[in-house]
């Protein structure tokens, strides 16, 4: 999902939180495009942390529709899955970290976690 807003809430029915929770449990991966020049507003904060944690990124206006649109291509192309079985259930969120191995150069961006619930078992 690519999100273009100024990360300002102002009629919305459900908290951020839940928000963002919701959009990790259903496996979206969202892209921010910040609408305002600031980039330390708390909608720049805010569309930062959705960004990271449902494992997008973010964008502000001015980087450019190129910048916006091939990154989220390059990430179509180079995304890869990554699955692991529990040893034993555990309903609720389960925090991910990808590290490198062998190049600690490199950098991965994947979600901040998943959600385990009682359907999946």
């Amino acid at each position: 999902m690519i999100l273009f807003s100024d990360g300002q809430d102002t009629i919305s029915r459900v908290s951020a939180d839940d928000a963002i929770e919701t959009l990790v449990a259903s496996d979206v991966q969202v892209y921010t495009v910040n609408l305002m020049p600031a980039a330390n507003s708390s909608g720049a904060v805010f569309l930062e942390k959705l960004a990271l944690l449902t494992g997008g990124h973010s964008f502000r206006l001015r980087d450019g529709a190129n910048a916006v649109f091939g990154s989220v291509l390059q990430d179509f192309r180079s995304s890869y899955e990554v699955t692991y079985k529990l040893p034993y259930p555990s309903l609720g969120f389960h925090a991910v970290r990808i590290l490198p191995t062998h190049n600690l150069n490199l950098n991965f961006r994947c979600r901040a976690g998943y959600f385990d619930s009682a359907d999946s078992h």
